[in-house]
């Protein structure tokens, strides 16, 4: 667990280095994989590097809302709080692909799979997301298929 095992060298270094930000975010992100790891092993299931990073990008997706609301709010304090915890959580996400890169791919699926399946955009984004899991955002790939299609 390349990503498990990163996080947690990172943690042991903040905690060396006293950066209290850094150290705060990263217990809490191991807080959480941790009971997501109980939940799994109640169900009968292994903690995976896939689940590290799908509640890596729920963190990032929460810090995110929270930085719209706070900005709404005229919390400022608070709103950059949360920017330099995105940052932070940022760090560990894999590369996405470029908008070509993924236009390609897309295509390629949207021609593989058959008329039911094109006129379902449900259906669709399904089979896309499990093609690309985590290596670009939903937002992203929904904005490019909607384009594919019309």
């Amino acid at each position: 667990m390349q990503l498990k095992e990163q996080l947690e060298n990172d943690l042991s270094m903040a905690l060396k280095t006293r950066d209290e930000l850094i150290v705060s975010v990263l217990r809490m992100l191991k807080a959480a994989w941790q009971n997501l790891g109980i939940e799994l092993r109640v169900q009968g299931k292994e903690l995976s590097e896939e689940d590290i990073l799908s509640l890596l990008k729920k963190e990032i997706k929460k810090r995110q809302e929270s930085i719209e609301l706070y900005i709404q709010g005229k919390r400022q304090d608070l709103a950059d709080k949360e920017k330099k915890e995105l940052e932070i959580l940022s760090k560990y996400l894999p590369e996405e692909m470029s908008d070509e890169n993924l236009r390609e791919i897309l295509e390629k699926i949207i021609s593989e799979v058959g008329d039911d399946v094109k006129n379902n955009f449900g259906l669709l984004m399904k089979k896309v997301m499990e093609e690309l899991k985590g290596k670009a955002d939903g937002s992203r790939i929904g904005k490019i298929i909607k384009e594919i299609l019309s």
